[in-house]
């Protein structure tokens, strides 16, 4: 996996884990 599509992608990731980590613990 390139380096450069690994850091965008892992932010957005990221960002939608913390999303749903939010949202189940509501």
């Amino acid at each position: 996996m390139p380096k450069r599509l690994s850091g965008p992608r892992l932010r957005w990731a990221r960002g939608l884990w913390l999303s749903a980590s939010s949202a189940a613990r509501w």
